[in-house]
Parts: structure tokens; sequence; C-alpha cells
């Protein structure tokens, strides 16, 4: 049985904290970036470390020409494709760019993946990071927020597509993770997690064969709160603040 996980954006926080976590499973790794430096530390950690292998691309996933040229030529099979892949900015300057890493970017690959490494071509599982901010139905509406309701509904469009394949389909929704990507924002540290936590529980969640995940559990129950409280009262809230 073929044990491997290629992982898109794996020079991401959590991406390598994932790869890590099944490197430490004797699974083989594959990382996917565009940064080629940063992948071969990555790599050189990675089996210096643990006894697998690991197979590092240099790959812009918003030039689907690229990404179509790198499927057609691969010729290793996966189990497990993972989307690590996000971006985001504090005021929202670049609404496309965030869309296109957040969405329209991550579908097109794996729409293309699917053709590549799966119909019984070992893929057994895909598991791609949404957010809970795609969850949230009272606040100002964020292109950010937005592209992550986006991709929520395409993996569960995705599941019921692929239910027949024996292709699982698992939706991350992490709350906050104290990563690159949000450093420089003012976050509640008691909700805070470290990405080798989300590491972990995204880990059990393909060993349990989970759908749907809130990344820790405790954020589907603040969620649920959160939107159950009228829109109003955050509209107070805001006001109060100012």
């Amino acid at each position: 049985m073929i044990k491997n996980i290629q992982i898109v954006g794996g020079n991401s926080d959590i991406g390598f904290c994932v790869a890590k976590k099944f490197a430490e499973n004797n699974f083989d790794i594959h990382l996917i970036s565009k940064n080629f430096l940063s992948l071969q530390k990555k790599k050189d950690l990675i089996e210096k470390n643990y006894s697998v292998k690991c197979k590092i691309t240099e790959l812009d996933i918003e030039d689907s020409e690229k990404v179509e040229t790198f499927l057609n030529s691969e010729k290793d099979k996966i189990s497990i494709l993972l989307m690590a892949v996000g971006y985001l900015e504090k005021d929202e300057v670049n609404k496309e760019k965030i869309m296109n890493l957040n969405y329209k970017s991550l579908i097109n690959y794996i729409d293309k993946a699917i053709v590549r490494y799966g119909e019984g071509k070992n893929l057994n599982t895909i598991i791609g990071i949404s957010s809970v901010a795609g969850d949230r139905k009272n606040n100002k509406v964020s292109t950010y927020a937005l592209s992550k309701a986006y991709f929520s509904k395409y993996l569960n469009d995705l599941r019921g597509a692929l239910f027949q394949k024996d292709i699982n389909v698992i939706t991350v929704k992490p709350g906050y993770v104290r990563t690159k990507m949000v450093k420089n924002l003012n976050l509640p540290n008691m909700l805070v997690s470290k990405p080798e936590k989300i590491a972990n529980i995204i880990y059990n969640s393909y060993l349990k064969n989970k759908k749907i995940i809130f990344a820790p559990a405790y954020w589907g129950i603040i969620m649920l709160v959160y939107n159950i409280i009228p829109s109003f009262i955050f509209t107070i809230l805001n006001n109060l603040r100012r």
C-alpha cells in the first residue's frame, strides 16, 4: 500500500507541520510551493529526522498552464492530497489575489489532480484547509471570508461527487493559528493555536475518516453561538469601541 502525501503549500507553517506529522508516521512526503530554496531546507530537515523520502516541486499554482504541465508530467502516485495554501491581507487591497489564492487556484489544482491521481489510482483522501472565517454570517463580509466560504462549499460538493469513488474529502476549519500569515494581527492569545496542534488534528481526522472538522473542536461551538447572535448586536459593539 502506497503511503504518501502531497502538500500544496508545503512552505506554509501548517503545511510543513502536517508534513512532519505524516513523516513521523512513515508517510513519504511531496512538498509543493513556489519558493524552491525554502522547500530544499524543509526537505533536508525531513530526510534528516525521519526515515522517509521527501520530494519537492517548485510551482506557482496561480499559473494554470504550469499546473497542467506539472500534473501531466507527474509519474508518482499519491494517497493523500493536502491543500495548505492561504493568503491574507489586513486591508485587503488586492482582492483578486485573495480570491485567487484561497479559492480559484485551489479548485483548479484539485480538479486537475483528481484526473491525474484519482479514478482508481491510489488517491483516497483530499484535505482542504479552509477557515472558520467562511462560517461567519454576521460580520462585515471580507474577501478573505468570502473566499473561504466558497472553498468550504466546493469541498462539501466534491465530497458528494467522490463518495462512490472511495475518495474522502476532509474540510478543515481552523480558528486563529500562530503562523507567518497573521504575524501582524492582534489576536486573542487564549484562542490562538500552534500549527503543530492543527497538524495533529488533521492527522487524527485522516485516521478517523472525518468529513468536516473545526480545529480545535471548540471553534464549532464558538461559531454556532456567533451566528445565533443578531447582527445588530455586533454593530452596537463596534460603535462602542470607537
